[in-house]
């Protein structure tokens, strides 16, 4: 990444920026949309509350439902993702781009054709040079489409967005960042998807604001994370995470969104005594038991919501928060875990066990 922006290769995300100056500087050229997301959403959001009592399920496939991130760099120490991922029964897939790395796009593609029989979704991780430069990304983006077209079947453009370190510094940024994604993606007669524009956790008057900006996506696509609360039958703001699902799907529903299916693209726990691995502090973290109770608890959820298309477990492989440790590739139990849900799901058609949340 280029300075501010510092990669944490530990935790795969970047560091809080520390440049209080940039940062300053950004947000006030950004101030008139960041007050019309506090604005918007404050109006709008008391409404969503009630709207989530009143719309009925879409009722997805269980054969659909799993997804799974996983990541070139995790290839080392003896790990081979795919046969991880044929073990686990998983069929769609998240794989990181980060644009600052185009020089390493052939490897990037050689890696996506190795899971070339699954349905691969394409995460767009801009430099902050992408999103001020529009020529710049267009050539970039440009020769991506080509060169993944053979494999990819869906792009999630941009990366928790209200979060400055992963780029923007306002909603109004990332929607004129999406706008040049498709309109490069049109003009090259792309068949494949374009999601947006994920939120990461419960932030949704920022999903209000991009939701309703007019710009439309073919899949609406969030980080729904809930491990700050512990169990994800624990309450924030009066919801847990069925109540959190009902409130992003009424949103979705009453914006130009509505025929959009709706993706969990990242959700998981930190692991206990796994520092620097762990992408929070260790008052967040759970232990092993902990860990994957709240994992089937959370697709169990999800699931009887009957409004998500699909949850992406992340990751694979992550020391910190996975279900392999990178540096050993070992398999942490809730890699069994993960794997007997996902069988009995199948097996029977959409039964899914009914946890008790915390242990």
């Amino acid at each position: 990444m280029q300075k501010p922006f510092v990669w944490d290769s530990y935790a795969d995300q970047p560091f809080p920026l520390e440049d209080r100056a940039y940062k300053r500087a950004h947000r006030w050229r950004n101030l008139p949309n960041i007050l019309w997301t506090i604005f918007l959403g404050g109006l709008l959001l008391p409404l969503f509350y009630i709207a989530r009592l009143f719309f009925s399920a879409k009722k997805p496939s269980i054969h659909d439902f799993f997804g799974m991130g996983i990541n070139l760099d995790k290839e080392k120490n003896g790990i081979d993702q795919r046969l991880l991922i044929d073990e686990l029964g998983i069929e769609h897939l998240l794989i990181r781009f980060p644009l600052w790395e185009m020089e390493k796009l052939s490897q990037y593609v050689a890696f996506t054709e190795r899971f070339r029989d699954k349905h691969i979704t394409l995460v767009l991780l801009p430099s902050r040079a992408h999103i001020e430069d529009e020529a710049l990304l267009a050539r970039d983006v440009g020769e991506l489409f080509i060169a993944f077209a053979p494999t990819v079947e869906a792009y999630q453009v941009g990366n928790a967005i209200n979060r400055t370190k992963w780029g923007f510094f306002s909603m109004g940024e990332y929607l004129r960042f999406f706008k040049t994604v498709r309109k490069i993606h049109r003009s090259m007669g792309q068949k494949s998807a374009l999601w947006g524009p994920n939120i990461i956790d419960f932030e949704f008057y920022y999903a209000i604001h991009t939701l309703l900006s007019g710009v439309r996506f073919d899949g609406v696509s969030m980080q729904l994370y809930v491990d700050r609360r512990g169990s994800p039958r624990n309450r924030q703001w009066g919801l847990n995470l069925r109540g959190k699902i009902d409130l992003l799907y009424a949103i979705v529903q009453l914006s130009p969104q509505r025929s959009a299916p709706l993706y969990i693209t990242e959700a998981n726990w930190p692991r206990q005594n796994s520092a620097p691995y762990a992408p929070t502090s260790e008052t967040e973290c759970v232990d092993a038991a902990h860990y994957d109770a709240y994992m089937v608890d959370y697709f169990a959820l999800a699931w009887q919501s009957q409004k998500v298309e699909r949850v992406y477990w992340h990751q694979l492989v992550a020391k910190g928060y996975g279900l392999v440790d990178e540096t050993t590739g070992e398999k942490y139990s809730a890699f069994d875990a993960l794997k007997t849900l996902i069988s009995t799901a199948k097996a029977q058609n959409g039964i899914l066990p009914h946890p008790k949340g915390a242990l």
